[in-house]
């Protein structure tokens, strides 16, 4: 505090204490009237100068800026942020392209396809491609259903030819060969040379299939042997059979009406 006052202080003390010094020394001299007449000066003191002490605001300012300094000093010797990550690449955009039609050159192609085959579909129903046609063999005589019987069993023979159903044969899509209404057959579905010829129900067995050759032969389909009359023998009523075709009077046959 005292050292604030400053020089102003110091002067004006160091007046006030040489004003007695200065009488004292004039009446200790014995010049009475000197110091009669002299009179104590008046003097004005200077004015008080006193100084403000400065505020600690400054310094508290000038601590901040200090502070502010080593913090700038402190972010320059960090090492700098590595740069920031690119932000991920939006995936590619597919566009999808457009399916062209098919040119009209394979359209036509397809157009001109043949049609698909029927699925699961039951074969036609068999029909007559030849009817009401007489057979003759040996002798002139005819193939025969003996005494026009219609039950299973009933032998197939040569007999005199007579016009009747008995007589009547029908060939059918399905390869049978048909009068009365049953199918020529093998007796016991058999196919060894001599199987004797009877008729019976038209059950689709392989047996009952016929085929006419180029040669006038009536040739069983399965067993690949010829309609014959046993040993030549053309009496009226004898049961055919089937054997192996040899080509002799005995197994040809003329189709009529």
């Amino acid at each position: 505090m005292w050292t604030s006052l400053g020089s102003g202080v110091v002067l004006a003390a160091a007046t006030v204490l040489a004003v007695p010094l200065l009488s004292a020394n004039v009446f200790d001299s014995g010049n009475t009237e000197l110091a009669a007449d002299v009179r104590t000066p008046e003097f004005e003191l200077p004015p008080l100068i006193i100084e403000e002490l400065p505020s600690e605001e400054p310094e508290e300012e000038l601590v901040e800026e200090e502070e502010e300094e080593e913090e700038k000093k402190e972010e320059e010797r960090r090492p700098a942020d590595p740069p920031a990550a690119p932000p991920p690449a939006a995936p590619p955009v597919v566009v999808e392209e457009e399916k062209q039609a098919d040119p009209p050159a394979e359209k036509e192609e397809k157009k001109n396809d043949p049609p698909a085959e029927p699925k699961n579909e039951d074969p036609p129903a068999p029909y007559i491609t030849r009817g009401n046609v007489q057979i003759k063999g040996l002798d002139g005589k005819c193939l025969d259903v003996a005494n026009s019987r219609t039950d299973n069993g009933t032998p197939a023979t040569l007999f005199d030819c007579n016009g009747s159903n008995a007589q009547k044969w029908n060939f059918w899509s399905d390869g049978t060969l048909r009068a009365m209404g049953n199918c020529l057959s093998l007796v016991g579905a058999k196919t060894s040379d001599g199987t004797l010829l009877h008729m019976w129900d038209c059950t689709g067995n392989a047996t009952q299939r016929w085929a006419v050759s180029p040669n006038n032969d009536i040739v069983n389909i399965s067993a690949d042997k010829c309609l014959d009359v046993p040993w030549a023998d053309s009496s009226s009523g004898i049961q055919l059979q089937i054997a192996i075709c040899s080509g002799n009077p005995a197994q040809k046959w003329t189709i009529s009406g």
